[in-house]
């Protein structure tokens, strides 16, 4: 009796979760290239966690005077002079809750590593880097 409405239930349930679920949890793996701007980034495995780095920096790989563009602001003085093509900036992520990856994050910008969560929903890869949990920014970062 109450057989075609469980399958019917059942029906419904497995849908929802096959529709609902990528969007639900973040669609997707973070393996691949990734762009903002002209910042170009491969996320891979490195040994069982994810590490991206730097591929491309687009038009601006170079500064003025055609200057091949490096890791200027680093604290350690012997990495100042290495190119930020190549240059690793996410390391050590391992998965988390929600599919999310936790990990460090390297900025050249500064010169700094920041606690750091990545995700992904649909070719959107969000990287949210913290100074102690409560000061956090965002980039994302589109599929290519």
């Amino acid at each position: 009796m109450f057989g075609p409405l469980i399958a019917s239930i059942s029906a419904v349930a497995i849908s929802a979760c096959l529709l609902l679920g990528p969007a639900l949890a973040g669609n997707g793996k973070p393996f691949g290239t990734w762009s903002l701007g002209n910042v170009t980034v491969r996320v891979a495995d490195c040994g069982g966690r994810l590490c991206g780095t730097i591929v491309s920096l687009g038009k601006s790989e170079k500064g003025a005077g055609g200057i091949q563009k490096l890791d200027r602001m680093n604290p350690n003085p012997a990495r100042r002079n290495r190119s930020l093509v190549g240059m690793p900036v996410l390391l050590g992520m391992k998965p988390s809750i929600g599919g999310e990856w936790q990990g460090i994050v390297y900025n050249p910008q500064d010169g700094k590593t920041y606690n750091s969560t990545i995700s992904v929903v649909g070719d959107t890869l969000t990287v949210n880097g913290c100074i102690g949990g409560v000061l956090c920014k965002s980039r994302q970062f589109a599929r290519k």
